[in-house]
């Protein structure tokens, strides 16, 4: 851009100036972009989550400083500037509710917008833990699925799924937009949590099941499917998205039944697909589980053109997905799936999962950490603003040939730059500024009927 000056002469009037300033704008930074995960770290017997980051080729993997003691279910702000953590207070260690923090990216300080707090009650023992996260578009809010768990004596544990919406600044108590069915084998409500472009969350939620016996629909059951909500704290507002089915083939004596299980929505960058997981668990009379298979599938975000685009393996286990921001590809972890007294339950095997990358134009995956990582979080490239332009500030200098240029001290730094013409050709002034009061100063002998200058970022 060009700015062009008129000089103080000695006179009262003023004169056109022979001398062009040339300012020249500095340009939006963007970081690269890299995928968030949770290791793992096995020394004490126990699986104990860690913070990593690598780039979306899977190489240059590293740790990421943190004083949270097991920070885990990362996921980033759309602009690339928080990460949401789950994690234990580590100032309470015998406290077994977890809470949520905010991470800023530039500096990794932490800081928490909620404390869950354990307690107990006639129905039990109650602990809370946060999982699944998703910023809204403009990063004022935060959906999370809590999972409200109650141990009871002899009873074992229950865990009751609920969708909360809290305010990032940690000023507003949060609000419990939805809750889900206590878990089983068929419900597994609030496994995943997404936050649209367009300002709507994908939830996996308790719905009725058609149930096909022999081909023929018999009944409804308790099943999981993918609600679009819109989040409205005063009058929340939901819609099915998927519809997964039961289907039982046999007699009272030897029976297969297949249950469709829905979860881990993953929306598109641009709002309109919405990639989710379908697990089908398999229950056989006389009575046995067999491995689950999960299968990844793509539906518009109205709900037509629902397609599996990839079938996993059976007995490998899916829990997290996330899409590159220009859609080409999606990264998910998968493992083997633990076996709980005989049982397949809905988690991979800790030192066993590993993440993976669909390319999303030719439906081809590829391996991109070994185990074990998990729940992967793609990081947008941040974005900076432009550094702000000084002003440059040229005059005369009464009773010699010099000119003096002027600029203020900033942030970013400025080369002076002078040329004969406007054809390129370009030097730095060597002159060193002379700095008085925050105000960068360089006096010139006048040397050439025509100059002109500009200040370049650096």
């Amino acid at each position: 851009m060009f700015n062009h000056l008129r000089c103080p002469g000695d006179s009262a009037h003023m004169k056109p100036c022979r001398f062009l300033l040339l300012f020249a704008l500095c340009t939006a930074g963007v970081s690269a972009q890299s995928i968030t995960y949770n290791g793992f770290d096995f020394s004490s017997g126990q699986p104990v989550s860690t913070l990593r980051d690598m780039s979306p080729s899977g190489a240059n993997d590293r740790a990421i400083d943190t004083i949270l003691t097991e920070p885990g279910f990362p996921a980033w702000s759309r602009d690339g500037s928080t990460l949401a953590l789950s994690s234990p207070d580590p100032l309470r260690p015998n406290k077994i509710s977890r809470d949520i923090y905010l991470m800023d990216a530039a500096t990794t300080l932490v800081r928490k917008i909620h404390t869950f707090e354990d307690f107990a009650d006639a129905q039990g023992f109650h602990t809370l833990l946060p999982v699944a996260k998703a910023f809204s578009p403009d990063g004022r809010r935060l959906a999370a699925t809590v999972f409200l768990q109650t141990g009871v004596v002899n009873s074992g544990t229950s865990t009751l799924p609920l969708l909360y919406l809290f305010d990032t600044s940690g000023l507003e108590p949060p609000v419990v937009l939805a809750p889900a069915s206590l878990q089983d084998e068929v419900t597994l409500g609030g496994m995943g949590c997404d936050w649209s472009s367009t300002n709507q969350i994908a939830w996996p939620g308790s719905c009725g099941t058609p149930y096909f016996y022999n081909g023929t629909l018999s009944t409804t059951t308790n099943g999981t499917c993918i609600y679009i909500l819109q989040p409205n704290v005063n009058a929340p507002q939901a819609r099915q998205l998927t519809f997964p089915t039961v289907r039982a083939d046999g007699n009272a004596f030897v029976m297969q039944q297949k249950a469709q299980v829905d979860y881990a929505p993953a929306f598109s960058p641009n709002g309109n697909f919405v990639a989710y997981v379908r697990a089908t668990r398999t229950k056989e009379i006389p009575l046995n589980f067999p491995p689950d298979q999960c299968s990844i599938r793509v539906v518009n975000i109205n709900g037509t053109g629902d397609t599996e685009i990839l079938r996993l393996n059976p007995g490998f286990w899916i829990s997290q997905m996330s899409w590159s921001p220009d859609g080409n590809q999606l990264v998910f972890d998968m493992g083997p799936q633990q076996i709980i007294n005989g049982q397949p339950v809905a988690l991979p095997v800790a030192n066993a999962v590993e993440i993976h990358s669909l390319n999303m134009n030719t439906l081809t995956p590829s391996p991109l950490h070994a185990a074990p990582a998990a729940w992967p979080a793609w990081r947008p490239g941040v974005t900076t603003p432009p550094v702000a332009l000084p002003k440059l500030d040229l005059r005369l200098v009464p009773g010699s040939n010099d000119i003096e240029l002027t600029w203020p001290v900033g942030t970013a730094p400025f080369q002076l730059q002078s040329s004969p013409d406007l054809n390129g050709t370009w030097g730095n002034v060597n002159t060193a500024p002379v700095t008085t009061g925050g105000i960068n100063k360089v006096t010139l002998s006048r040397n050439a009927p025509r100059m002109f200058f500009r200040l370049k970022g650096q």
